[in-house]
């Protein structure tokens, strides 16, 4: 595959190991503004009390999309992307005291006398989600298909009102995809997913019966005595 592009991604190396050089792929980014977000959210504003106590509360959820799956990511605003539950929990444990990691772990339930959650914004939440994600990983296909693409990005601002964004065939190195997938790997899954665009299976044409025995090598006396042989 040799990828056209005016920048550069972690798994174009790649190309240099004398792979296909028939098949292209055409890297032009392509942004839209989009109200149409399908994917799991995480709701920041049910969350914003415990939130605010946070030195640094950018939090920014995004979706990948990539060769007909989704993966979730989260940045936590100084380009820390964390993939995976366990990310965010090293990320939490490096960063915050221990009274803030406490509320972390250990949500407190809401009161009966007020309509906000004190740590809303916790583990369970950041796990529910991820979890979410994951079961839902094969379900955007037509997403891809429709747009001819391998690759995007779907950018959720910080709440399920805010302005929406994907950006298709977008730069994976900016958000540490290399975590989640190696580059050869990364780079034999686009090569296979623009092979199957650009050469789809054909319709299978109908066959009878008749046709499908005299392929197979048999004819109307197969299966009875042939009367010339008497």
């Amino acid at each position: 595959m040799r990828i056209i592009s005016d920048f550069h991604d972690y798994y174009d190396a790649v190309q240099a190991t004398g792979q296909d050089q028939t098949l292209l792929y055409l890297r032009k980014v392509v942004e839209e503004e989009t109200k149409d977000y399908p994917f799991p959210i995480i709701d920041y504003y049910r969350c914003w009390r415990w939130f605010n106590r946070l030195p640094s509360p950018c939090v920014e959820q995004f979706i990948v999309g990539f060769c007909g799956k989704i993966y979730p990511v989260i940045n936590y605003g100084d380009n820390v992307y964390c993939h995976n539950i366990e990310d965010v929990d090293l990320y939490m444990e490096a960063n915050y005291r221990e009274k803030v990691l406490e509320e972390y772990r250990h949500p407190l339930k809401h009161s009966r006398h007020h309509r906000y959650w004190d740590a809303a914004l916790c583990r369970f939440v950041f796990d529910n989600w991820f979890k979410e994600v994951k079961a839902k990983q094969n379900a955007f296909g037509h997403i891809f298909l429709k747009h001819k693409c391998p690759i995007f990005i779907a950018y959720c601002g910080e709440s399920r009102y805010a302005n929406k964004r994907f950006v298709y065939n977008g730069k994976l190195k900016d958000c540490d995809f290399f975590r989640v997938m190696e580059p050869f790997t990364a780079f034999q899954e686009i090569s296979m997913f623009l092979g199957g665009m650009a050469m789809p299976n054909r319709p299978i044409p109908e066959v009878s019966d008749k046709d499908l025995a005299a392929a197979k090598g048999f004819d109307k006396f197969s299966f009875r005595k042939d009367p010339s042989k008497k």
